[in-house]
């Protein structure tokens, strides 16, 4: 609390949970799933899942081999499809089973749930940073720079570790390259105003109040860190100046009446 009654002081208490910031992360996973090449394997997914959750011996089969069911994608929920497909990968094993005994429809092949397993892991990234900047106890802004800085690094990470596939031993081309730069280009175009500094609508007070944590504040690059301090000393100084500049009215207000 006391971190958030310096907050409240320091923004003169309008410094809440920014729930922008969410709808914007969302923005951005729904680019991931209208991607041309990746769409269609989210759907086959679907298809999968709502198939199997309308068979009840399916449904029963599963349920008694995993003690689990199958997750519905609901589109006003958030992250929805990473949480499908998620529980997807993690059963593929039973669900190719029970799909060959019993449902008549295609299942995924070799290439298409390695695909899935990479579609779930920018995707589950966005799910953690959702949950984390939702809490409805505390403020989150001061933590917006630190989980956006963190999804930017995963996203190269997932760059990174899809280079060293072989998708051409699948029969398949590399479906990612597109997605990962459009999500790249979307959140410098949505959030980007958060983190850049260089960016037209930089806004400053999300890394001064992460400044104004201790230990986040060691998490801000050394240049954000130096211009958070002045942003914050240039507000305390019009903060004076406002405050001496209303002392002075009252002064003269009181002399003119006397």
């Amino acid at each position: 609390m006391r971190f958030e009654d310096e907050c409240d002081t320091e923004f003169n208490g309008r410094i809440k949970r920014h729930s922008c910031t969410i709808h914007r992360l969302q923005t951005a996973v729904r680019v991931f799933e209208k991607d041309d090449k990746l769409e269609p394997i989210i759907k086959k997914a679907r298809i999968i899942v709502k198939t199997f959750r309308m068979s009840q011996v399916a449904t029963g089969e599963f349920l008694k081999a995993t003690g689990l069911t199958l997750i519905a994608d609901i589109s006003t929920r958030c992250n929805s499809t990473m949480l499908l497909m998620r529980r997807l990968d993690e059963v593929r094993e039973p669900v190719k089973e029970i799909m060959a005994r019993h449902l008549k429809i295609p299942g995924l092949t070799p290439g298409e749930w390695l695909i899935i397993k990479f579609i779930i892991r920018p995707l589950e990234k966005f799910n953690t940073v959702t949950d984390k900047l939702s809490a409805d106890k505390e403020a989150t802004i001061h933590r917006v720079p630190f989980y956006l800085h963190g999804l930017v690094r995963h996203l190269e990470s997932v760059r990174d570790a899809l280079l060293k596939l072989d998708f051409p031993s699948f029969h398949i081309e590399n479906p990612f390259d597109e997605v990962i730069l459009a999500i790249d280009s979307e959140l410098s175009r949505m959030p980007g105003y958060v983190i850049d500094d260089r960016n037209p609508k930089f806004d400053a007070v999300y890394i001064a109040s992460t400044f104004l944590h201790r230990k986040l504040r060691l998490t801000l690059p050394q240049r954000l860190s130096r211009l958070a301090s002045r942003w914050l000393s240039l507000k305390k100084y019009s903060v004076v100046c406002g405050t001496h500049a209303r002392n002075i009215a009252r002064i003269d207000c009181t002399e003119r009446e006397q």
